[in-house]
């Protein structure tokens, strides 16, 4: 999995002073302060990564290690500033992973690379951000763009997924209907490909045995 990157999360540069992060996090705690959202799992659980973020980069020890642990020299001569994650950027991620996996060979494709890259899309963080803003147009797509990449992937790292789409899908009908349709036919193809011999041996068994009762 990837590092959180606590600079996104309050909207600020690597190279950002101590009054900027502060006045970024008093901004953004006051957006997300679950006082202000009762009964919102979701702005509480942003609020929870904002104070984590904080309490990380407002303690110059802890931001020293974080630095040295994400090389943030080489992030900040990459990017001017930082562009917070949305639903929209997370669809295009998402789009661009579909296409590397449909260009790939699904029978040589790196499952563990494909499946990393599936986790750190539905990181909770991620999640938090599709149902914060809630564009259930934007979230189909996400999730119809997951299924063509987990494709190709072993039922395993399917069961591995499921409890971060189901999440997703909680609130979507429609979601939770292709979700269900799509873990069922992954079932059913794991099934298969378990016991397909066995059921070929006793298919062919079953027929020779006819035959010799015929003659």
């Amino acid at each position: 999995m990837l590092q959180k990157d606590y600079y996104q999360l309050l909207h600020v540069s690597p190279q950002a002073t101590a009054q900027e992060i502060k006045a970024a996090y008093r901004k953004l705690a006051f957006k997300y302060h679950p006082d202000r959202h009762k009964g919102s799992t979701i702005n509480e659980a942003v609020f929870k990564e904002i104070n984590e973020a904080y309490s990380v980069l407002s303690n110059p020890e802890k931001r020293k290690f974080y630095n040295a642990s994400i090389s943030v020299n080489t992030y900040a001569s990459q990017y001017k500033r930082v562009v917070p994650v949305t639903a929209q950027s997370l669809l295009q991620y998402a789009i661009k992973l579909r296409s590397f996996v449909e260009r790939s060979n699904p029978f040589s494709i790196n499952q563990d690379l494909v499946f990393t890259k599936l986790q750190t899309l539905l990181s909770n963080h991620h999640l938090n951000i599709l149902l914060l803003e809630n564009n259930k147009q934007i979230i189909q797509q996400f999730i119809q763009q997951l299924f063509i990449c987990m494709q190709p992937l072993n039922f395993y790292y399917i069961e591995v997924l499921l409890p971060s789409l189901q999440k997703l899908a909680a609130n979507n009908d429609w979601a939770q209907k292709e979700l269900h349709h799509f873990h069922q036919q992954k079932k059913r193809d794991a099934f298969w490909q378990r016991y397909k011999l066995l059921i070929v041996f006793v298919i062919t068994l079953l027929l020779c045995l006819l035959m010799y009762l015929l003659l």
